[in-house]
């Protein structure tokens, strides 16, 4: 019995040295420019831990926080010690060889976040453009609730050498999460990537494309994004459609749908924009006639991005364009629900840049 309990105890010890960095995080002090350094390791695809970042704060004004850091389910979690009101995470996931898309990047943040806040949580519209630790990045605004206190925060997303990076910051005001943001980052401090792999090259990713029937429309995307179903089934008008499965879950409420409908060739594409989104508002007021549509944004004369109503309540997120195919105008109809639109925006938009018209 005691020989067992000493082998139970080796290898509870033998996991915990393997899995520490990835758990719980280490730190270290650097009193040569009076910072705490804290490491974020991470288990690679070869299942090998590796150095990913490291956090360098003011000293002593961080602690680590295990507690959170299993909510958010993030490599490393810190908070405040004195009296303010801050916290934030890091997480990182390893890709291999290629770069993961900004939808991707988007579903990893927005899933730490609801994990953590769960139906309280409340997204931006959308990404903007922003820069982190010498990075191109995402950045995507949150508020949510936890133990009747609200938390306001930026959540930023980016990718180096094939490993995807969520950075959190919040406090009670998103004003207060910035400076906090901007206190953390003085002095050359803050989140600094730790490169391990000199020498990466991005392999390009296998693509799947999707050609029409009549008018042999063609779209291309990341190989398992998307399934082609027959556009017919959907609408007598249809040419092409694509069925998106978030996670490969058979969960509705996060799929999402690209149509492709062949209309009649208009003085211009903004009339066939037009036209295009009466024929969806006609569509979806034969499901229920208190459905209504109302503009996010307009850009230019080919593409409007619509919240669907049901009252009050938006239900659904859509991406309306219009493409022109010689003897053919096409709309292209991109639909998610509203709760997934920022993680399907991004794969929305790159499906577009891919329209082609595919010769007989």
């Amino acid at each position: 019995m005691v020989c067992l309990l000493v082998v139970i105890g080796s290898s509870v010890i033998v996991t915990f040295i393997l899995f520490r960095g990835q758990l719980l995080g280490t730190k270290d002090r650097t009193p040569s420019d009076g910072a705490d350094s804290y490491k974020g390791n991470i288990r690679n695809l070869k299942n090998m831990e590796e150095k990913a970042f490291r956090v360098l704060a003011p000293q002593s004004v961080w602690q680590m926080d295990n507690s959170l850091r299993a909510g958010l389910k993030a490599v490393l979690a810190l908070r405040r010690s004195d009296t303010s009101d801050a916290w934030l995470a890091v997480g990182a996931k390893d890709y291999g060889t290629r770069k993961p898309r900004e939808a991707e990047l988007i579903k990893e943040g927005k899933e730490h976040l609801e994990g953590y806040f769960g139906e309280t949580l409340e997204l931006a519209e959308k990404t903007d453009s922003a820069e982190l630790a010498g990075q191109a990045a995402q950045r995507l605004e949150f508020k949510g609730q936890i133990n009747q206190v609200f938390w306001w925060g930026e959540c930023f997303l980016f990718t180096r050498n094939g490993i995807g990076y969520w950075f959190i910051m919040a406090a009670p005001k998103l004003e207060e999460a910035q400076q906090e943001l901007a206190e953390l980052q003085k002095d050359n401090r803050g989140l600094v990537l730790i490169d391990e792999r000199r020498g990466w090259r991005e392999q390009p990713p296998n693509l799947d494309s999707f050609v029409g029937e009549k008018f042999r429309v063609r779209l291309q995307a990341p190989e398992g994004v998307w399934e082609k179903h027959k556009a017919e089934d959907q609408d007598e008008r249809g040419e092409l459609f694509l069925f998106g499965r978030y996670l490969k879950e058979k969960d509705n409420r996060k799929n999402a749908s690209v149509l492709i409908l062949a209309l009649d060739k208009k003085a211009s594409l903004k009339e066939s924009l037009t036209d295009a989104r009466a024929y969806f508002d006609g569509k979806k007021k034969e499901e229920d006639k208190n459905y209504q549509t109302e503009p996010i944004t307009e850009k230019g004369e080919e593409l409007l991005e619509l919240r669907l109503l049901l009252g009050n309540e938006p239900k659904r997120y859509v991406l309306l364009a219009v493409a022109d195919g010689g003897a053919q105008h096409f709309a292209i109809l991109c639909d998610c629900t509203w709760e997934s639109r920022q993680i399907w925006r991004q794969d929305f938009l790159d499906l577009l840049r891919t329209f082609q018209l595919k010769k007989k």
